[in-house]
Order: C-alpha cells, then structure tokens, then sequence
C-alpha cells in the first residue's frame, strides 16, 4: 500500500511539473531561510559555551549613579574589585583580571615587525576559566615563562611562519611598563609561551596576542594607578549562586566605594553576546531583537511558501475531478484519499528540503564573505538536526494538512457535475500573503532610511578626504624622535595633494581611552558632584582642520601658549553644570594631577562614535606633537597618489616602524556593520516575501479562472469585455489589499518604533514608509490580474463550453 501510494504521488508529481516546481521551489527557499535562521539563532545563542563550567563564570560590571539623574553601565571596573572578590575563597574558585592595550603597539620577531591591536594583558589564571586550545604550549609553559606572551595562530604564522615558536623571544613596543629612577622604563623583551588555535567565533572576548601581567613585583599597587580599566571574571564554586556573588559585590562597594555612586553586578558568561550593551565592551555585541524578528519572518516565509502549496493543491484538483472521483467511487475511502494527498505534500517537503540543504551550501561562501559569520558549522549539532527535522513536519503539517482534509472530505457524487466554491480558507491566507510582503517592504525601508541618516548625517567634523596615519611604535632614538616627526609632517605638509595636517591621540569611530571620573568639577562643587568625562590631547590645527564649530571662547592657537587651557564639548560644559557655553569660559576646574586648568573655548557636540551613541563629555589638551595619530587632509582625487609618497617618506623617517594607515571615512563607517547586516538579511526577507506572494497570488488567479471556467465562458459570450474580466478578478484583490494594508501599516510602525529606540540618534517614520510598499504591491497585483483578463479575454469560450 505505502509502495502504490508512493508510485501514485510520484505520477501526481510528474503530471503537474510547472505548478509543483513553483511549489517545491518556494517551499525549498522556505525552508532553506529557516534552516539559516535556526543555526543563525543558534550561533547566537550559543556564544562562550564551549567553555567547560562556563555556567558558573560571571563578568563584573559598574554602574555609576550621575548626579541629576541618569547613570553609567561599564563593562570594565576597578583592580580593587578583583583583587577583594579573589580573597573569598569559599565563593570564588578562580578569577582573573583582564585589560585592554593600547592602540600602537607592535611586535617584533627577527626583522618581521607588525602592527598589531587586540592584545590583552591577563593574569595567569586566565586559562583557569577560558578554554581555548593550545596548538604549540601549554597552560603550564604559560604560567612557567617570565615575560610570556601567548599569540593566535595568526599572528605566529605572520612573525614565524609554519614552525614552532614556544621559546622565542619578542619584542613588544607600546605595550607595558613601570615608572623607575630613571622615569617610564617599558616592559620590551618578552619569550612565547604558546600558541592557540583559530579563535572560535562565537566569543565575546576579541584578542590577538595575550600578555602576562605578571610583570610587577607589587601588581595591585600597580594596577590601582589603572583606573577602571580591568575586566574581572570569576569562577563561582560548586554550590554558590549569583545572589551570592552580587552580594558580596555590594559589599565590597559600601566599605571601598562608599559614598562614590558606584556599584557593581554580576554578568553570566553566556549571556554577555545578546544582553550586555554597555561601554568598553570588547566588540559590539547581538541584538536580540533583532535576531527575533529575523526568526519570526523566517517561520513566516515558510508558512508563506506552503500558503502557495495549497493554493496549488486546491486549484490543481479541478483538473483531477475526474481521478479524485473514481478513486472514491471504486476503492479510496477518505482516510485512504487524504493519507494519499498527505504523501503527496511530505514527498514535495523532503525534496524541498534536500533542495534547502544544497542551497545553503552553495550560498555559504558569499554569506560568510558579506557577513563574516560562519553558519554551516552549527546545522551539525544535534539538537540543530532535531529542529531541522522538526521544520520538515511543521512543512508537511502546513502544507498537507489542510488541503487533503478539503479535497477527501468532499462529496464525490457533486465533484464531476458542480465544481466547488472557494475555499474559506484559502482567501484569508492570501491577505496573509499580502499583510506579511507589506510589513516586510516596510520595515526594510525603515532600516534602510535609519542606516542612511546615520551616514549622511552631520557628524560635527568633516572627515572625508583624511588619510589617518598612526604614530611610529618602534622608537630607536628617543631624544630625536620628536625632531623626526616633526620634520616628517613638514615634509608631508609641502606635498601639493596636501590641505592641511594635524594630530590627536585619539581617533574618530573609537574610543577615547582616557577617563576622568570622580574628579572634574568646578572649583566650588563638592567632590561628590563630579562625574565621568573622556579626555585626550591635540594639536592647535586639529579643531580647525576637521572643521569643528565654535561655540564659545577660542580654539587652541599657535600663535598663543595654551598649555594650561582646556577646550571642552558642550556636554562636557552641561555636565560641568554652566548655563550656557558662555558662561564656561575664563572658569577654572579641578582636573588631572591636582591642577586647575582654565576653560578657553566650547566646542559643540560631535559623534565621536556612530549615532547609535549619544553625545559624550570631552576635555582636549593641547600638546604640541600628539603622536598616536596624524591626520593627513588631501585634495578629492588624490586619495592613491598621497598614499604612495606618504608610505616612501615613511620608509626614509621610520624604517623601524611598519607603516599603518586608513582613510577615515571608510574606518567611521564600520561603525555600522551590523546594521548593514541586518539590512541585507531584511531585503533578503522582502526579496523571498515578494516573490512568494507573487506565486501565491498568482495561484489564486489561476484557481479562480480554472474553478470558473464555464461561468467566465457564459459571461464571455454574454458580451463581456476587458474591463468586466478585470473588474472580475480584481475586485477581491482590491479588498485583500486593503486589509493587508491596515493590518500591516500600525504592526510595522509599532515595531519599528520599537527597533529604533535603541539608537540615540533616528528617523521618525512617515507614511511613505508604510504607503510606497503598498501602492508598489497594488502595480504588481494590477500587472498580474491584467494578464490573466486577458489571457481569458482571448479564449475561446466554445472550448469551455464544451461537456466534461
């Protein structure tokens, strides 16, 4: 029986091949949509679990209470808070404190020297909590080496090739050091004591080279010079809890923080990718509202492409009246008819889904290339499998179920002599169709409008046509260094491609790493009043070279000597508590080592990061030669030319250092990689909405002319015309638009309301967003029925007419 049942949807298969490969191809991409979604989801839920125990190792963050009203969430804290939390060994079993290097550091290996960023300094317990995998070392050659330094298999095959390097010496520039007698004496010489295996990438933590701390004879005196600057990680014993640990926190906080607006909590481990947002994280971090949406429409083009299926089935079964009569007149019951058209739907469903398979693997390679995340991997674990199989019985029982159950429960005596009226059914799944394809056209627009006002709107500097030079990290005469640099912007201010050049210790799309907090205020404000500001030093061209508006004052000046001047941002000046930038200037606050710096000027607000972030406080320094990073200013069109000349005249200057450069304008933008992902997956959804709905509506069409035929023959010969045809098949389509509409216009503001609250900076959504998808569905949905009214315009009715 199952063999004769196999063989007969088999010839059914054959016997419709157009209509079934419209089928099979929408139910193919359905499911191959959510098969991405699943391990999409997967990958992103799944992030630092391959650690061992990784259930019982916790992240401490800060928050800090700002005077007024508001506060601040970091992910990196105070040393103090590691070191008191290591001493409770009947809650911690291990901890570790991590901090972040600097931007210019290099390392070198023989002549091999690179720039190289990402480079943490760790305790050596590091490895007590995280467990990424030695190529070359071990945990042991790591705690045994003085000075040791464990690199990513990356960087050892860039410095050393394919050998071995556990035991060869480095040097480190920029990294670490120790004031001494004879002033800052930098940490140089370091040994590898092992190498890793690829970094997965499902981690919060991002890093290429990994140091030991264990370079101080007293670290925590050390370290407590630091600031909050430490990410601390612990690893809770058997039998403790959260609770536990975050009170332990707030007891550390009322005896070493009292009275500082400080307090600190635990992070689990594997929560850290999808719900921690806060600053200092070491890269952007999921969304998962986001990831949400995305696996709610995958679920939707899945039942989308199975809408089309039965819209398929259900007007495919006109056209076998005849065999659906004679197998209930002579042997079929309707348990048997319906277990029939069933494996019809599971053969079309396990073919789609082997077609899914494919389609993944072919699409692999320009996901990984576009996006950068490797999705194939975890289809093989097993509970991914499990919902993949899980997904093929949702298929079957959406696309099977309901069009066996209407064409076996039908009267067999009135299917030759009646035909049989619409589906109740199948017209509200059209709408759902429309509803669905609106929503998705919408919200994408939404995210491609968002993504478009962050690029395009003012950033409060111009920084197109600034090629970005970092500062020299292999210094081999001090005392001439400054000389060299300054000869080197010389020579590179008299290229004729050159407007103008300047430099800062910071750059725009990152980070200022340096932080005041607890301790700028005015002169008449209690301590207790001071709040966190971002300070960083710059030349006397940079304000005026990057275009940034004055507000009040004046900027740093060549002419003038400025050295104990401030220029601040204007949310730096409210977060001082003055009125008006005005009203900033001449005053004079407690700032850095105990001095009291006067204000000169009030710069207005600028994005130091992208307008996902709002406004930061900033405090600029002048410093005659900033030497982090130079800013060179070129003529349009001249991008090529001022790279070539800058790299030879870097070769003559600094033949030590390796030279490193980007344009800004591409390095701010990166800023908004992962809204440009979810931009792609969304055009990706409405692409597949789009085309589903166009089949489906299309089946509906071909449903209703091949269900009344004779009615549409009749009329035909009545003297119906074009317009009657269109009026005919339209009408209905009309309605299912306007009801897709009103149920999709409040559903795809409500979300994206809610998907933009998350940037502080954004668009508010006009009716263009909600009313272009729909007028655009209304001109395709006007294209289709067109066809088909004339397609039955130019039949001949005599042949429709005809007897059965």
């Amino acid at each position: 029986m199952v063999f004769h049942l196999l063989k007969t949807s088999f010839r059914s298969f054959r016997s419709h091949p157009f209509y079934n490969g419209i089928s099979l191809a929408g139910i193919s991409l359905g499911i191959a949509t959510c098969l991405l979604m699943v391990s999409y989801w997967s990958k992103e839920t799944h992030y630092d679990q391959f650690h061992p125990d990784f259930e019982s190792i916790y992240r401490i963050a800060q928050v800090k209470e700002i005077e007024g009203g508001g506060e601040v969430l970091s992910a990196s804290t105070y040393s103090k808070i590691g070191l008191n939390l290591f001493e409770q060994t009947s809650l911690v079993e291990s901890g570790v404190r991590i901090h972040r290097n600097g931007p210019n550091t290099s390392i070198q290996a023989g002549k091999e020297i690179l720039i190289q960023g990402e480079m943490l300094g760790v305790e050596n317990t590091f490895f007590d909590l995280f467990d990424f995998q030695f190529l070359y070392g071990s945990v042991a050659s790591w705690k045994s080496t003085p000075q040791a330094v464990i690199l990513t298999q990356e960087v050892s095959e860039r410095l050393f090739g394919e050998q071995n390097p556990v035991g060869q010496s480095l040097l480190i520039n920029g990294s670490y050091g120790v004031y001494g007698s004879e002033g800052y004496e930098e940490f140089r010489n370091y040994t590898v004591a092992g190498v890793l295996k690829p970094i997965p990438d499902d981690t919060h933590l991002e890093f290429s080279t990994l140091i030991s701390l264990d370079l101080y004879a007293d670290p925590d005196r050390e370290f407590s010079n630091w600031g909050d600057q430490f990410f601390t990680y612990v690893k809770l014993r058997t039998g403790t809890s959260e609770a536990d640990l975050n009170q332990a926190l707030a007891q550390i906080a009322s005896e070493h923080f009292q009275g500082s607006g400080l307090a600190f909590f635990a992070q689990p481990l594997s929560s850290i990718h999808l719900e921690s947002h806060l600053l200092n994280e070491f890269k952007a971090n999921g969304n998962p509202g986001s990831i949400w949406i995305m696996v709610v429409l995958a679920f939707l083009v899945l039942v989308l492409a199975c809408t089309n299926y039965i819209n398929f089935t259900l007007a495919r079964s006109i056209q076998r009246q005849k065999e659906l009569s004679l197998r209930r007149i002579f042997w079929a019951s309707r348990s048997q008819l319906f277990r029939q058209l069933v494996l019809e739907a599971a053969m079309i469903n396990f073919l789609a889904l082997g077609m899914a398979a494919l389609i993944i693997v072919l699409i692999h390679p320009v996901i990984q290339t576009i996006t950068g995340l490797d999705l194939l991997s975890p289809f093989f674990r097993f509970e991914n499998i499990v919902l993949a199989f899980l997904i093929w019985v949702l298929a079957v029982v959406i696309s099977g179920f309901y069009p066996a159950w209407s064409i076996a429960s039908r009267n067999y005596q009135k299917v030759i002599p009646e035909g049989f009226q619409a589906p109740n059914f199948q017209k509200p799944l059209v709408i759902l169709q429309f509803t669905v394809s609106i929503f998705v056209v919408a919200f994408t627009l939404l995210i491609y409008q968002q993504i478009r006002f962050m690029k395009e709107k003012d950033l409060g500097y111009e920084l197109n046509q600034t090629l970005v030079l970092t500062g020299p990290t292999v210094i081999i005469d001090q005392e001439n260094q400054d000389k060299r640099l300054s000869s080197f912007l010389e020579e590179i201010r008299q290229m004729p491609e050159i407007r103008a050049v300047s430099s800062a210790n910071f750059v725009p799309g990152l980070a200022i790493r340096g932080k005041a907090e607890g301790y700028v205020r005015q002169l008449n404000q209690a301590e207790e009043g001071a709040q966190t500001y971002y300070f960083s030093q710059v030349d006397s061209r940079f304000f005026n070279e990057f275009k940034m508006k004055l507000l009040a004052g004046e900027f740093f000046s060549p002419e003038k000597s400025q050295e104990k001047g401030l220029v601040i941002s204007r949310q730096a000046s409210r977060f001082l508590g003055f009125d008006s930038p005005n009203d900033a200037i001449g005053q004079k606050i407690h700032y850095r080592m105990n001095s009291t710096p006067e204000i000169i000027g009030v710069v207005e607000d600028f994005h130091l990061l992208g307008a996902q972030q709002a406004f930061q406080p900033v405090i600029f320094e002048l410093r005659d030669l900033p030497d982090t990073y130079f800013f060179l200013h070129f003529q349009a069109g001249s991008d090529i030319a001022v790279r070539k000349k800058t790299e030879q005249l870097w070769a003559s200057f600094f033949p030590a250092s390796p030279f490193q450069f980007f344009f800004l304008d591409d390095f701010f933008i990166r800023q908004y990689e992962q809204e440009n992902h979810f931009f792609i997956a969304m055009r990706l959804f409405a692409g597949l909405t789009l085309l589903i709905s166009f089949f489906g509506f299309n089946g509906l069409l071909f449903w209703i002319a091949n269900s009344r035929t004779k009615e549409l023959a009749i009329r035909k010969t009545l003297g119906a015309e074009l317009k009657d045809f269109l009026y005919l098949m339209g009408k209905e389509a009309v309605i299912f638009l306007l009801v897709a509409g009103l149920v999709s216009g409040p559903l795809a503001v409500g979300l994206g309301f809610t998907w933009l609250e998350r940037f502080a900076f954004r668009v508010s959504p006009d009716l263009w967003f909600f009313l272009f998808p729909v007028v655009g569905f209304g001109t395709l949905i006007g294209i289709l029925v067109g066809f088909q009214a004339l397609k039955i315009n130019f039949q001949s009715p005599v042949e429709n007419l005809r007897d059965d």
